[in-house]
């Protein structure tokens, strides 16, 4: 009697132990629940402007509201507009562009990251970032060409310098056909 006591009281305690695994199990689809679809915001309530922040490190370079920015997303280049859904994203090398009226500003960024939350912000987060009509396109193509020569020759240090510098100047060389757009 005592043992089945024992067993009655070790197999409630297993059963137990299972209860909160199924708590944190999906519920199965039914005929009876409603699927309700969310929006970035509340349907009357819809933005007009895109509140961006664009900083690096050391300096916001940015912050205010435009119509529209186009990024360098890890799947390739993307445009976020106002109400866009949630988004986090790692920026590739390339071109950062945004507009309003009365700007259009144009940056190389050598990299970071994008958030656009569902309240019609962007934040974007970039290593380095230069505006793109300071860049000397004649430094670049001899910094690549230079680089280049460079990728063989010398110790592994200097040949890592070199792939830096070659792959940074592919980048802006890549970033010419969106920039004369």
């Amino acid at each position: 009697m005592l043992s089945r006591a024992i067993y009655n009281r070790a197999a409630s305690t297993r059963v137990a132990a299972r209860k909160p695994a199924r708590a944190f199990t999906r519920p199965t689809p039914s005929a009876n629940r409603v699927v309700v679809r969310r929006y970035a915001t509340e349907p009357g309530v819809r933005a007009k402007k895109l509140k961006l922040t664009f900083a690096t490190p050391y300096e916001v370079i940015f912050s205010g509201e435009v119509d529209q920015v186009m990024l360098p997303a890890s799947d390739g280049y993307m445009t976020a507009t106002p109400n866009a859904a949630q988004l986090v994203t790692q920026m590739q090398p390339g071109l950062v562009r945004f507009k309003s009226e009365d700007k259009d500003e144009k940056y190389f960024v050598s990299g970071g990251f994008a958030i656009i939350t569902k309240k019609s912000e962007c934040n974007i987060t970039a290593g380095e970032a230069v505006l793109f009509d300071d860049l000397d396109l004649d430094l670049v193509r001899s910094m690549q060409s230079k680089a280049q020569s460079q990728l063989s020759a010398g110790s592994e240090a200097e040949r890592t310098i070199a792939r830096i510098q070659f792959d940074t100047a592919s980048a802006v060389l890549k970033v010419l056909p969106l920039v004369q757009k």
